[in-house]
């Protein structure tokens, strides 16, 4: 049922969204250079179905908010971030601080949810610019997320 939903959201949205942009502007160019949109703090979701807490884990990210962040992973996350697996929250924390100091930012969105898997689709974003992308499986337990790869 879930899936259903997705996908009709999805199908509208791809049949809605294009009459949104004005006469005259096209869609940006699909390149690497295409500047990423601006950093803003993530909403406070308290939801514990997995999507919210998948969105809700990267919008902290994305807004820098380790503390925050953290509060979604399990005790003892398998998240793997290649070419490494990190296995506790204090793995995940290091990892992130390391990212943002050398000027990185996460950036996602949901393509479907299966039960308690999340697929998502990721951007990574260095000093502004979309450098990476790729897709990724998150499984979310009792509003934690407890493995991401």
């Amino acid at each position: 049922m879930m899936s259903r939903i997705n996908l009709l959201i999805a199908i509208t949205l791809i049949i809605v969204l294009p009459a949104c942009i004005p006469a005259g502007q096209t869609n940006a160019p699909e390149t690497m250079d295409t500047p990423a949109p601006p950093t803003m703090p993530a909403p406070p979701i308290t939801a514990t179905d997995p999507a919210s807490v998948v969105i809700a884990f990267y919008g902290s990210l994305n807004g820098k908010n380790l503390d925050a962040a953290m509060e979604y992973l399990a005790d003892s996350p398998e998240i793997c971030y290649p070419p490494d697996c990190l296995t506790n929250k204090d793995q995940v924390r290091a990892f992130w601080e390391k990212e943002f100091a050398n000027g990185y930012l996460p950036y996602v969105s949901i393509i479907t949810v299966e039960g308690k898997e999340v697929t998502y689709s990721w951007t990574a974003v260095h000093n502004g610019r979309a450098e990476l992308y790729g897709t990724g499986k998150i499984i979310v337990e009792n509003g934690k997320i407890i493995s991401d790869k």
